[in-house]
């Protein structure tokens, strides 16, 4: 929810100084970093060069892959008891052709050499925003955190008391930004969440963040006046 990642290499140094070898076992959920980080896409573990030291990375197909499902990478025996164990595996159906051939799709792009201009450009984008909406921090004072903390990923939290309000000063302005509330999230950190796709451009950014701007002197001027 907060856009970060998990410091993976203290994470394996941390188990393997601590914990007898094979007695621990770490899992990465991979679901926001699979098509966005490291080399062609293919994840945080990739990134950092630990894939010896994770026992299983899950990948999911939606989000960036725009199919459905999702993969386990992981030895062998791991996915023989998966194959006969795991409930929701066994019970589930298969895949339908169109599913498969999208995800196949969407991998053979991430090998192609467009998609390193096209993770390129959506780093590109997200600096770009990181660095235009901290120049708001002058005036966002009790209404949105800022400066936000340097991104780790494609996905922003604005952290807002009136989520809703803002989210909804956006929607109505044709931006498809979410409020995330409690329980999802724990009370006083409401936040707005924002995440940059690729496909955005800076003219989309710039008017993101000049919805935001106005919607932030609207909230000043009421304070002012109550």
């Amino acid at each position: 929810m907060d856009g970060d990642t998990a410091p993976i290499e203290s994470i394996c140094e941390l188990t393997k100084r601590l914990i007898p070898e094979g007695h621990c076992y770490i899992i990465v959920d991979e679901a926001h970093s699979t098509g966005v980080i490291g080399s062609q896409g293919k994840g945080l573990v990739c990134q950092k060069g630990l894939e010896d030291h994770i026992f299983i990375r899950l990948h999911t197909f939606g989000k960036a892959v725009h199919a459905s499902g999702s993969i386990v990478i992981c030895s062998k025996i791991t996915k023989q008891y998966l194959v006969n164990y795991a409930r929701p595996l066994i019970y589930s159906t298969a895949m339908t052709f169109s599913n498969l051939a999208l995800i196949k799709c969407h991998y053979d792009y991430l090998a192609s050499p467009e998609a390193p201009l096209q993770i390129e450009t959506l780093w590109e984008r997200v600096s770009y925003f990181y660095h235009k909406t901290n120049q708001l921090a002058t005036i966002s004072s009790g209404f949105i955190s800022l400066p936000l903390p340097r991104p780790q990923s494609s996905i922003f939290a604005l952290i807002c008391p009136k989520s809703k309000s803002l989210a909804k000063f956006c929607q109505d302005k044709g931006v498809m930004v979410r409020a995330i509330v409690y329980p999802t999230v724990p009370k006083g950190l409401e936040r707005v969440r924002v995440c940059i796709h690729a496909a955005n451009t800076v003219e989309d950014i710039d008017f993101l963040v000049s919805s935001i701007e106005e919607w932030l002197r609207l909230e000043a001027s009421r304070s002012v006046r109550l």
